[in-house]
């Protein structure tokens, strides 16, 4: 009875050495209990469950992460098991048996595990070939895969430039100084992708230095005087004595007398007599009294002294805009015009205003968003100031504006959206609202269309993520193009041939310049290093995730007319802090922009391409 008990106890024993959770898979087991989780195979993380029955199957869970990883799971090197694709519902160890016999497959008797089997990934391939970064600058890898759902295995990065970039275990590269270097990744199962890394310096962090100009003085209106002359101290000098010297004595001659003459007399003559006509009898006109001008070698234009028209420190509405142009084009008549591009969807006009006398033209575009109409304050004081110093013939800072505005003509769209300007700034209401309504922060025109998501660039993705509905900030639209303002945009770009377009936003003051769509645009980077250097910018990476810019206007632009074309972002984050509403931004207008450089924005951008 006793020798029948131990054969049960050890045939039960080498069952149990079978099962997962036992022997050395319990072992293994054991360092997971709790909720501690590791990485799988570079995408997948293991779940040990809460508690661990002695007898039974270790029911692991396995759940797709977002993002690779470079850990492997280990092998418990005294089981010699090897875990690459988790069954459903069967597990099989190799490990041969003491006895030299090979152990069979165990069925377990809890339920079946719910992993479903995935694919070998087929390719791998980077989204980019060519990837620029900023000193300083991470960046996330990203891969497409296919099949779509295909199993991640284990990835290699590798570098040929060790000091230019470096890459994490989870696929995060830091670019470390300027220089190129070509990045590969090597799958487990042998697959490969590479791309360029080129990593640039970030020129626009030293401090701008302003050169010294003296300022515009006005000539004065009082009488002008002589200049007071000190008398020269010079020694005196007696005049010299010459000896005195008698006048000749000539001889004296008598005047010669000639003969005198009688007039001749001619005889006389009557004068003749011809017939009387009578003067003609034409009707009388009274002259005209329009007072006599004299005629100028110039045309006239109005002085330019009388005070400034724009007032950035206080808040725009579409009234005021309209007033302020109407009095600009007044004012300037030789170098400012304006003129509608189209209708808002109540019915507003779009104005564009035409800056400059040249043949070369360029696109700005502001207030496309209702709340950031500080946008609108900062293009409209430009245009001013900017009309000014051609008048004057003066420089504007170190721009020779005259030389600029002879040469190009600038296409400046101040207020893109005049419903959501009154929404958010004249009490008016827009056709629908979702969610709690708050003027101020209102981002959309009076449809609830976000504007800067509604131009034809790949709109559909922006579905992709969450169903938008009208009212919402991320709303595109109906359909691509469906809004009245994007499509007043979209024919002025197509009338006129634009070597850029500067799309003004807040916050951030950085500028948005690429995205991974449109690729490298030729001169986007000299292009948007010249402003940036020049006016403060921070200069952003390339954008990554198509479902944020997909339909925005600067990337439409790219698309449509391969130019450079970049979304600046105004407010530096610290100072959009010190004001509660949007609004408030304009009672310090200079500091909320960074005046001081971000003036000279338009004008920089002129100069790349003059």
């Amino acid at each position: 009875m006793i020798s029948k008990r131990i054969t049960i106890i050890a045939v039960s024993l080498a069952v149990l050495s079978l099962l997962p959770g036992c022997a050395a898979g319990k072992n293994e087991a054991s360092d997971l209990t709790g909720k501690e989780t590791a990485r799988f195979s570079g995408i997948d993380e293991i779940t040990a469950p809460d508690q661990l029955g002695d007898n039974s199957i270790v029911p692991w869970e396995f759940s797709a992460s977002s993002e690779p990883s470079a850990q492997t799971s280990k092998k418990n090197e005294s089981s010699k098991q090897t875990s690459k694709k988790p069954e459903s519902s069967k597990q099989t160890s190799s490990k041969p048996e003491a006895s030299g016999q090979t152990s069979k497959k165990t069925e377990p008797s809890e339920p079946e595990s719910s992993v479903q089997e995935k694919p070998e990934a087929e390719s791998i391939n980077f989204r980019f070939n060519e990837l620029i970064l900023i000193v300083g600058e991470e960046y996330k890898i990203s891969f497409d895969i296919l099949p779509e759902n295909a199993m991640l295995v284990d990835a290699a990065y590798g570098f040929s430039d060790p000091e230019v970039i470096s890459v994490s275990d989870d696929g995060v590269i830091t670019a470390l100084a300027e220089g190129v270097s070509e990045l590969t990744v090597t799958t487990e199962n042998g697959l490969s992708a590479e791309c360029t890394i080129s990593v640039y310096p970030m020129k626009s962090r030293e401090p701008y230095v302003e050169p010294s100009l003296e300022p515009y003085v006005e000539p004065s209106e009082e009488p002008y005087e002589e200049p007071f002359e000190e008398p020269s101290e010079e020694p005196y000098e007696e005049p010299s004595e010459e000896p005195y010297e008698e006048p000749s004595e000539e001889p004296y001659e008598e005047p010669s007398e000639e003969p005198y003459e009688e007039p001749s007399e001619e005889p006389y003559e009557e004068p003749s007599e011809e017939p009387y006509e009578e003067p003609s009898e034409e009707p009388y006109e009274e002259p005209s009294e329009e007072p006599y001008e004299e005629p100028s070698e110039e045309p006239s234009l109005p002085d330019d002294h009388g005070g400034k028209i724009v007032d950035a420190y206080q808040y725009y509405t579409s009234s005021a805009v309209y007033r302020d142009i109407d009095l600009l084009c007044e004012r300037y008549p030789d170098i400012i015009s304006s003129f509608n591009i189209g209708t808002s969807t109540k019915g507003k006009p779009i104005v564009c205003v035409a800056l400059g006398r040249g043949d070369k033209e360029a696109c700005v575009v502001a207030g496309i968003h209702s709340r950031e109409h500080i946008t609108i304050s900062f293009t409209m004081r430009c245009i001013e100031e900017y009309a000014q110093a051609y008048r004057r013939n003066e420089y504007y800072g170190e721009y020779n504006v005259r030389s600029l505005l002879d040469e190009f003509t600038l296409y400046l769209v101040p207020m893109c959206n005049p419903d959501g300007t009154d929404i958010s700034n004249a009490g008016e209401m827009p056709f629908v609202t979702a969610g709690r309504f708050e003027p101020d922060s209102y981002k959309m025109n009076a449809n609830g269309v976000n504007l800067n998501r509604n131009f034809p660039f790949n709109w559909e993705a922006q579905y992709s993520d969450w169903p938008y509905v009208p009212g919402e900030d991320k709303y595109p639209g109906a359909s691509a193009a469906s809004e009245s303002e994007t499509q007043a945009i979209m024919q002025l770009c197509e009338n006129h041939s634009f070597l850029w377009l500067l799309d003004m936003h807040i916050v951030g003051n950085g500028m948005y310049w690429r995205d991974e769509m449109n690729g490298i645009i030729e001169d986007d980077y000299n292009f948007t290093y010249s402003i940036a250097s020049r006016c403060g910018y921070l200069v952003f990476g390339t954008s990554t995730d198509s479902s944020v810019y997909s339909g925005g206007l600067e990337n439409w632009f790219r698309f449509a007319y391969k130019r450079p074309s970049v979304c600046i972002e105004m407010v530096p984050s610290a100072q959009a802090y010190i004001s509660p509403t949007y609004r408030g931004f304009n009672t310090y207008f200079d500091d909320a922009v960074n005046w001081k450089q971000t003036r000279y924005t338009y004008l920089q951008a002129m100069l790349f391409s003059a």
